[in-house]
C-alpha cells in the first residue's frame, strides 16, 4: 500500500506541473480569441470562421492533448489513493496556477491576491492534516 500512495504522489506532482502547463497555454490561447470575439462582424457565421483559424491551431491542439493527460493521470492517482486526501493534494494546482501563472504572464499580483491564495495553501494544509 506505501508503494501505491508514493506511485499516487508522484501522479499527482506530474498533474500538478501538467495543469500549470495547461492553464497558461489556455489563457494564451483565450488572449487569442478574445479581440476575435469582440470584433463586429457581418455574420455568425464570418466570427465562427474566424474563430475556427484561432482555435485550430498546434496550440489547441496541444491544450486538448494535455487535458487528455490530465484526465488519465488523475484517474491513475484514484487508483492508488483515497479521493479524500488525493482532491486535496491536486487542489494545491490553485496555488501553484495563481502565484506561477502570475509571474510568467506577467499578471497583477496584488496582496489581496496573494493573500488569498496563502489562505487556500493553509487551507489544503489544515485538510491533509485531519
Amino acid at each position: 500500500m506505501a508503494s501505491a500512495r508514493a506511485e499516487g504522489l508522484a501522479l499527482i506532482a506530474l498533474m500538478l506541473i501538467m495543469s500549470f502547463v495547461f492553464q497558461v497555454q489556455l489563457k494564451i490561447i483565450a488572449d487569442d480569441v478574445a479581440p476575435i470575439l469582440a470584433r463586429q462582424v457581418p455574420s455568425l457565421a464570418a466570427k465562427v470562421q474566424a474563430l475556427a483559424q484561432v482555435v485550430v491551431t498546434w496550440k489547441s491542439l496541444f491544450a486538448m492533448v494535455l487535458a487528455g493527460l490530465l484526465f488519465l493521470t488523475w484517474f491513475m492517482v484514484l487508483t492508488r489513493m483515497d479521493l479524500s486526501l488525493a482532491l486535496p493534494l491536486a487542489s494545491l494546482g490553485i496555488v501553484i496556477n495563481s502565484l506561477g501563472s502570475g509571474m510568467l504572464l506577467q499578471e497583477e499580483l496584488t496582496a489581496g491576491r496573494i493573500t488569498g491564495v496563502i489562505a487556500v495553501a493553509i487551507g489544503i494544509a489544515l485538510i491533509l492534516r485531519s
